[in-house]
This record gives C-alpha cells, sequence and structure tokens, in this order.
C-alpha cells in the first residue's frame, strides 16, 4: 500500500512539474523574441566580450602577476639545475623543448 502512494506521489510530482515547465515555455516564447544567429554573436550580448577577454587575460595573470613570476625566483635558489630547465622548457603551453 505504502509503495503505491510514494509511486502515485512520484508521478503526480512529475506531471506537476511538467505542467509548470509547460506554462513557462509558453510565457517565454511570448515575452521573447527569438532572433536567427546572428553575426554578432556572443559580442552583440550584454558582456559578450568576456568570452574574448577572459582567455586572453588568465594566462597573462598566470605568467605575469601571480604563477610563474612567483614562484620561480624562490625554485631558482632552492632547486638544482631549475635555471637550466626554465631556459628549455615553455612556462604555460607544452611544446617541443627549446635548445
Amino acid at each position: 500500500m505504502i509503495g503505491n502512494l510514494s509511486s502515485l506521489r512520484t508521478i503526480l510530482l512529475i506531471k506537476i512539474r511538467f505542467v509548470i515547465l509547460g506554462f513557462g515555455d509558453i510565457r517565454a516564447t511570448r515575452t521573447i523574441s527569438v532572433k536567427p544567429c546572428s553575426a554578432g554573436g556572443a559580442l552583440s550580448t550584454f558582456g559578450g566580450g568576456r568570452t574574448i577577454s577572459s582567455p586572453l587575460l588568465m594566462p597573462w595573470l598566470l605568467l605575469r602577476v601571480s604563477g610563474v613570476s612567483l614562484l620561480k625566483p624562490g625554485l631558482i635558489k632552492t632547486k638544482a639545475g631549475y635555471q637550466e630547465y626554465v631556459a628549455r622548457t615553455n612556462a604555460f603551453v607544452p611544446w617541443f623543448p627549446r635548445r
């Protein structure tokens, strides 16, 4: 008996959820005008410039401001051969070793 009640309650909650989501979809289609893909893409939306600036800013911050520039002086003093390792290895992008 309890199994039937819990499964009925679950089915009822799922149906209520679909009804609520359906009303939300109807309301959204009436209030928001959907435009076809425009030439501006993400840059034409509010805050869209961050899609360009963030990927350019993060490597610069990691290489010049926080990560590498803060760790390198201490590691050069404490680790033998670290200076040679830095000279032949790229700091951010994995690539072939420099010669």
